[in-house]
């Protein structure tokens, strides 16, 4: 019987990779023949999952308390099978987030979602964008989030209702909704030709409810005096983000917005709109504002002129918070976009700086409470390289360097020994050569001359050396890490055009890009929802970037969750706040599937256990592990050595950081 069990899975998993093989070349892709036995593997446990389900279909994901259908082409006939998993007595009071997002709804599915939505008080997420939705399904869908004569408190905390075929009669139903959700924090209903009058019904149920955080009305056809409107009746709400794109907002309407939440918001999205200098001025005087906390604007696409950049730019230049200003297609002179865009990055080059120096007083903390070994050295403040200094070749390799491994032969590196000198390249001119670290600073070494695949760098190492060193192993030095963002080459050449999610927003209308990177956007762990619906069955996207946002072990979860069936091969995750649950979250994901080349989780807050459950998981799934970062941890001398030690299987493995400071030497910053 076992034979035959064995044998049906085989069957089934080998149907469905030839299936998902094929279904990628028509679509002009030429997927690895692994990724397509790992899909089909994950469709036959899909059909499984589904038969233990209620009978739900096997493409619908159901993770814990979520059920996700979107983009999965679902029809009238799996609708209600959805339905009736979500009014069934044994399974439907255990869901808390729904997705049906880019799957159209028939007025009889909307008609059974409904009485499901009744009985779910506990429901926190509900998306339905693009779902060909009409006034009255929208009205159905939001008198069934607040049905007559139910008490009880509704636990919704985010409504998406975007993309549809909604009008002026949907206004006054999502504003009845808003009024009695007391826990709604996000609501979007962009891309809908609501029009201004139902705008401002909108705006005067936030004004009442006083919850909503995060609002977006991109492209729904408000005017210039709607949105004044909107923003005087919303004046005292606490809003954190607000995405007023592709409307035909005006300079009557930039004063009312500015005052909105003037020490609350921090994301305005203005582009595609017709504001002018008289607005651009408006601005100018706000963000020299000590006390505003603005860190996203968005301007591109507006007729600003050029006498608008000089009033941006006295007001950027001493502004302390904005760290990404859009204003591309605004008309301004060439000299002063130059200018402001150095303030911008100036902005960001501390916002960085100052988030090390937080995750450097929680290591302390850690280090100071008794977490880390006895042994193990109190970790002091260290020297930061100001923005305008750069590194020199060599420290820039040192910085990278975290681990230094010898190569076959050479005896096992230490402190105070020189590093085994790399194989003879031809003549070249040196770097200049930087001092010995002092004998006091704990450097993290490693031999593991069985494998023979690690190079060794010291840090006199020209430039021509390392090129020879590349062709001869197949070596390259790691890209940024540690909170950094990349360069504008790398973005350029990794993201290839326009196939690229460089916004947040962007994840609605890119469904399929290669690469996201969304350095320092502010994420928080209600967005990592988003992005795990975005990469979840992704077979496109291959690199995730999201270093130095606030993502906790609450959202880390729920982004591994999707790792396993996406097509990501590069992430990084450093400078969030990661602690050992979201690192033993990735190493459940890496053993469901999830197969990174490069992993990058330095500047976090991971301790031993974490460190090794994500080096275990690696060992375990024979990983193609090129790159791991764990630099910037609290992680004790023992806890380093454990890894590096299980770092020797990891066949595949290149370069391993695991550094614990940064100390400066002859000027410039080393990492040791």
């Amino acid at each position: 019987a076992n034979f035959f069990v064995m044998e049906v899975l085989l069957a089934m998993s080998g149907g469905a990779a030839f299936a998902a093989y094929m279904a990628a070349v028509n679509d002009g892709l030429r997927p690895h023949p692994v990724d397509a036995v790992r899909n089909g593997i994950r469709h036959s446990l899909l059909r499984l999952q589904g038969l233990g389900h209620s009978k739900l279909p096997s493409s619908v994901s159901v993770a814990g308390d979520s059920l996700d259908g979107s983009r999965r082409g679902l029809k009238s006939a799996e609708l209600a099978l959805v339905t009736q998993y979500m009014l069934s007595p044994d399974t439907g009071h255990k869901l808390r987030k729904l997705n049906l997002s880019h799957t159209p709804l028939s007025e009889e599915v909307v008609s059974q979602l409904c009485e499901a939505l009744k009985i779910l008080p506990e429901l926190t997420v509900l998306r339905v964008r693009d779902c060909a939705l009409r006034d009255v399904d929208a009205a159905a869908i939001c008198d069934a989030l607040h049905p007559p004569g139910v008490t009880r408190r509704r636990a919704l905390v985010e409504l998406a209702i975007a993309s549809n075929e909604l009008g002026v009669e949907s206004g006054k139903a999502i504003a009845a909704a808003v009024r009695e959700l007391p826990a709604l924090c996000h609501l979007d209903v962009s891309f809908n030709k609501l029009t201004g009058s139902s705008g401002q019904q909108i705006a005067r149920a936030i004004a009442l409810s006083r919850s909503i955080e995060t609002l977006s009305f991109a492209c729904t056809s408000l005017d210039d005096a709607s949105v004044a409107a909107m923003a005087c009746a919303m004046r005292g709400v606490n809003l954190i983000e607000i995405d007023l794109e592709g409307n035909e907002v005006a300079d009557d309407a930039v004063e009312p917005l500015l005052l909105l939440a003037p020490r609350s918001l921090r994301t305005l999205r203005l582009n595609s709109n017709r504001v002018g200098e008289r607005g651009a001025r408006l601005l100018g005087a706000h963000l020299a504002n000590p006390e505003v906390v603005l860190r996203s604007v968005g301007l591109s696409n507006n007729v600003l002129g050029r006498a608008a950049g000089e009033c941006l730019l006295r007001g950027i230049n001493s502004n302390q918070t904005v760290c990404d200003l859009a204003i591309v297609g605004c008309g301004l002179e060439e000299k002063a976009a130059a200018e402001i865009a150095a303030c911008v990055e100036r902005n960001r080059k501390e916002a960085q700086r100052q988030q090390r120096v937080h995750t450097r007083s929680l290591l302390k903390a850690v280090s100071l409470s008794g977490h880390g070994s006895a042994s193990e050295p109190r970790m002091s403040a260290c020297a930061v390289r100001p923005p305008e200094a750069p590194l020199s070749s060599a420290a820039s390799l040192a910085l990278h360097a975290g681990c230094t491994l010898s190569t076959p032969g050479a005896a096992p590196p230490t402190p105070a020994a020189p590093l085994a000198t790399p194989p003879a390249a031809p003549p070249a001119t040196p770097a200049t050569s930087a001092a010995p670290p002092p004998a006091d600073v704990p450097v993290a070494t490693a031999s593991l001359q069985s494998v023979g695949r690690f190079v060794s760098l010291s840090s006199n190492t020209s430039n021509h050396e390392i090129s020879s060193l590349s062709a001869e192993r197949g070596w390259h030095p790691p890209r940024p890490c540690n909170g950094q963002s990349l360069s504008s080459e790398f973005v350029a050449q990794q993201m290839g055009g326009p196939k690229a999610v460089t916004q947040f927003r962007d994840l609605y209308m890119i469904p399929s890009a290669a690469v996201v990177c969304l350095p320092r956007a502010g994420l928080r762990d209600e967005h990592a929802w988003e992005l795990s619906d975005y990469l979840r069955d992704n077979g496109h996207t291959h690199t995730l970037e999201l270093p130095g946002n606030d993502l906790t072990d609450t959202g880390v979860v729920v982004l591994a969750a999707a790792l396993a069936t996406s097509a990501v091969r590069s992430l990084s995750l450093a400078g969030n706040n990661l602690e050992d649950g979201g690192a033993q979250a990735l190493a459940e994901a890496i053993c469901a599937g999830f197969a990174p080349c490069d992993l990058n989780l330095a500047d976090n807050l991971l301790t031993d256990r974490g460190a090794a459950a994500v080096v275990r998981a690696a060992v375990s799934q024979m990983a193609p592990l090129r790159c791991l970062n764990l630099s910037f941890n609290p992680l004790s001398t023992e806890g380093r050595d454990a890894v590096q030690l299980a770092a020797r299987e990891l066949r595949s493995l290149e370069t391993l950081h695991v550094a614990l400071e940064e100390v400066t030497v002859a000027g410039d910053v080393v990492n040791h």
